[in-house]
């Protein structure tokens, strides 16, 4: 799980994103918007609600990974065995809360109109590149908070697990690939060795921990920051919380 973990956070980040992003302008293309405007609910529990149903979607593709993860296993003949919390505990700690905050910011992109289109791509293809070369190529492990994708945290796990069964395997000396490997001289020579998983240390956990926070931070600015359907200058706001405020009647 964790090979599978290594593989896909960051290119499920990518495609997730994309995937889930334009919930809010999906309610004008189905003609819902005015419906919603005139609505009493807030923009905190609208924006919940979207969301939560962004976290779902991403949720149900992390269960598919996870599923297929343990099909790999016999196929590969590895070990008939599954020990669910070790097979689950990558999808948790290290996808679960990079994707809980992909659907956040595609809340806060869908909450600001410049980033609602064309540029909000960029914007987020731009971080998307960031986090990957500020965590996956580093040769050492680095800050939780700065291992977004958790790449150099498992990275490095997996090499002291192989250095500490392969008298003369060296962490990060020579090529390391997670792709497809082709030599010249034929199919590599592949050999295993017993790892019992990574040790998850208190400092990652709480990482993650505040990755989670920021998400909801993010969920509430958002809140504050959109826009109703109906709003343009000099008309009444939406509230963070509560209701909408009607004008007062003119006097006839």
């Amino acid at each position: 799980s964790c090979q599978v973990t290594l593989l896909t956070v960051t290119i499920l980040s990518l495609v997730g994103f994309y995937f889930i992003k334009g919930a809010v302008n999906r309610e004008r293309r189905l003609k819902t918007h005015e419906l919603l405007a005139s609505s009493p609910m807030s923009n905190f529990a609208y924006l919940v609600g979207k969301f939560g149903g962004n976290v779902m979607v991403l949720l149900s593709m992390i269960l598919t990974l996870a599923l297929t993860s343990a099909l790999l296993q016999f196929a590969r003949n590895e070990d008939r065995t599954i020990k669910i919390i070790d097979l689950l505990a990558p999808y948790i700690l290290v996808i679960t809360p990079v994707m809980i905050f992909v659907a956040a910011l595609a809340i806060f992109f869908d909450s600001v109109k410049f980033l609602r289109g064309g540029i909000g791509n960029v914007i987020f293809y731009i971080f998307w590149v960031f986090a990957i070369v500020t965590g996956g190529m580093n040769r050492s492990e680095i800050a939780p908070l700065l291992d977004f994708f958790g790449i150099s945290f498992l990275w490095n796990e997996m090499m002291n697990g192989c250095a500490a069964a392969v008298t003369s395997y060296v962490p990060w000396e020579g090529i390391h690939s997670l792709g497809f490997n082709f030599t010249r001289s034929g199919p590599p020579q592949l050999g295993t060795f017993l790892w019992n998983g990574p040790h998850w240390s208190s400092s990652f956990v709480l990482g993650r921990v505040v990755l989670l926070i920021f998400s909801v931070a993010v969920v509430s600015v958002s809140a504050i920051l959109f826009r109703r359907f109906d709003e343009e200058p000099g008309k009444v706001r939406q509230r963070f919380f509560g209701k909408k405020t009607a004008p007062a009647p003119e006097n006839q």
